[in-house]
């Protein structure tokens, strides 16, 4: 039998390669990082010509929707396709229920081997939020 020496050794994070490969390309993680620091910087007209440019968001349109706007919407949707948009919102809520239910606030105290016994807390907790924000384009 080897000697732990033989088969276990430090290595630094970055040595160790990534499981799975990243979810979006550089390339669009660039893109998307300027949009945000050009909001940043210039606020909701930065938004909004953003908006113009990149959707063809008119100059009198609105940004953000009120209810009697969404609920015109939806009135103009066939009955067929507003069945397949209320099923597909009962399927994301029934799994986003699932899924938060699976997520659950953690802590924890962990000694690692060789520390003196040294005891470290760690742990996560779920904190909701006032607001977030989608941009759905078209």
């Amino acid at each position: 039998m080897p000697a732990t020496t033989d088969i276990l050794r430090r290595v630094a994070a970055g040595a160790i390669p990534r499981a799975r490969p990243q979810p979006v390309d550089e390339q669009t993680r660039e893109v998307a990082a300027g949009i945000v620091d050009q909001v940043r910087a210039g606020g909701v007209e930065a938004l909004r010509r953003l908006a113009t440019r990149l959707d063809g968001l008119a100059a009198d349109e609105p940004l953000v929707l009120g209810r009697g706007e969404l609920a015109s919407a939806l009135d103009a949707v066939s009955i067929e396709e507003r069945r397949v948009l209320e099923e597909a919102a009962v399927r994301i809520e029934a799994f986003a229920r699932v899924q938060r239910a699976a997520i659950a606030d953690v802590s924890a105290e962990v000694v690692a081997p060789g520390s003196g016994a040294q005891v470290a807390r760690t742990g996560h907790r779920m904190v909701p939020v006032r607001r977030v924000g989608c941009y759905a384009p078209g």
